[in-house]
């Protein structure tokens, strides 16, 4: 299970995607870990950023719904 989760954090520049997590883990108590961002939104000339994530009930459920990243092989030669 997961809960859907669309927030509006205010701050002077991007709060980037660490600080996004923190934030709402310390908000809604959880662990950082469970938290899956998904997009940060800015609006032009304001000073707030539209959040979505996901927080999930488990690591065991986040790490089985969320797309684990590609890894990039080394090019020999390079």
């Amino acid at each position: 299970m997961r809960k859907e989760l669309k927030a509006i954090v205010e701050s002077e520049s991007n709060p980037g995607k660490v600080k996004c997590i923190s934030l709402l883990a310390e908000k809604f108590n959880v662990s950082p870990e469970l938290i899956a961002l998904r997009n940060i939104y800015s609006n032009f000339g304001r000073k707030t950023f539209d959040i979505e994530a996901f927080i999930y009930d488990s690591a065991e459920d986040k790490n089985r719904t969320e797309p684990r990243p590609k890894v990039v092989a080394k090019k020999e030669g390079a």
